[in-house]
């Protein structure tokens, strides 16, 4: 993957779409949010019962959740509006705690949005 620095954006005349990140970060949520609610419910019926079933269920709904992050990092990210894929960067010198933020850039509309996929410690 491509390493790139956010000023050498700006100064091409970039600018940050915040309305993407918005979109791309909703549909990354709503992929989410079954296997979510299968893990938190495995764990509250794990929690009422004495049988690990709960936990097996949670595990499996943990491994999804785990799965379609994966596949989401490795999409290619389509421009709403241009209908062409976003070229993906690697983020040169990420914020503190960061180990992987991806840069995603349209060249058509001068436009590119970030996108955190790894981070430690403080958030």
């Amino acid at each position: 993957m491509n390493v790139i620095e956010i000023d050498s954006l700006a100064t091409q005349g970039y600018v940050e779409d915040a309305t993407a990140r918005r979109a791309f970060d909703a549909q990354c949520l709503k992929q989410n949010i079954v296997p979510g609610a299968a893990f938190v419910s495995g764990l509250v019926y794990a929690a009422w019962n004495s049988t690990s079933a709960g936990l097996v269920f949670s595990l499996i709904a943990a491994s999804f959740c785990i799965l379609i992050v994966w596949l989401q990092y490795r999409a290619p990210m389509i421009d709403r509006d241009t209908g062409r894929p976003m070229v993906k960067y690697k983020n040169k010198h990420p914020g503190k705690c960061v180990l992987l933020e991806l840069v995603y850039v349209c060249p058509e509309k001068k436009t590119y949005f970030r996108r955190i996929w790894f981070r430690v410690g403080e958030f």
